[in-house]
């Protein structure tokens, strides 16, 4: 059975969760800011060793999703990857997708009970709850690398027309991914929002991610049905830019 190194691509690119918590976290100045915001000393320490935790916590989880995503590379571009190899490293992804926030829930409300609404606001670094955003689409990227990668002309329209197709539905999915992700940044920055709105916000957010890595999996599937093996290796390398 032929492999799917396409699969990657739509996982890898799909700019859920996963894709990225912010990098630049707790700038070296966050302690004097929350000195300038709280004015007991001993509930200033307390918050400030809150928000390490917190920090390292959000670190972890991007750690892990790193790990997860380097694994689903291995098995992917792997051409001896089994179905059985592909559908454990998808639920792993996928796993690592939503713990991503989920690690960070405690730290999170522990560091709440200690400052008011107003000094939780003071203390946090513009950006700080904010997701990664990606770049151009994986729909795009594969439609704008099948003429160089299917030479056969008749082919290479078939594979045009899925991929056309593809960024249509894609583009519809993002935006209603965009307002699940929006939804969850606004729940991790609000002062008030519960344990449970939380969670819901996560969910909905994995369950819009969700759909669209079936969409994209789907029209990978109807891909790997027009393109030899051979096309198949051209196009995953100038999509990823990685030999295969």
């Amino acid at each position: 059975m032929r492999t799917m190194p396409l699969l990657a691509l739509v996982l890898l690119a799909s700019g859920g969760p996963a894709a990225a918590l912010a990098e630049d976290r707790l700038p070296a100045d966050w302690e004097q800011t929350v000195a300038g915001a709280i004015p007991e000393p001993d509930r200033t320490r307390k918050v400030v060793a809150a928000g390490r935790q917190l920090d390292a916590k959000w670190q972890e989880s991007s750690a892990a999703i790193k790990a997860a995503d380097a694994k689903l590379r291995r098995v992917f571009l792997g051409h001896e990857s089994s179905t059985a190899d592909l559908a454990v490293s998808v639920s792993v992804f996928r796993d690592a997708r939503r713990k991503a926030l989920m690690s960070a829930v405690d730290s999170l409300f522990q560091l709440k009970a200690l400052v008011s609404k107003k000094e939780w606001k003071a203390i946090w670094p513009e950006g700080f709850f904010a997701l990664g955003r990606q770049q151009q689409q994986i729909a795009e990227k594969v439609h704008d690398a099948l003429p160089t990668a299917v030479a056969d002309q008749a082919r290479q329209k078939q594979a045009l027309d899925v991929a056309a197709a593809l960024v249509k539905t894609s583009k519809v999915n993002i935006s209603v991914r965009d307002r699940a992700r929006a939804r969850l940044e606004k729940s991790l920055a609000d002062y008030g929002t519960t344990r449970d709105e939380f969670i819901e916000s996560v969910n909905d957010l994995e369950a819009t991610q969700t759909k669209r890595d079936d969409v994209l999996i789907d029209g990978a599937n109807q891909l790997q049905k027009i393109l030899t093996p051979d096309e198949w290796r051209a196009l995953m390398v100038r999509v990823t830019a990685a030999a295969p």
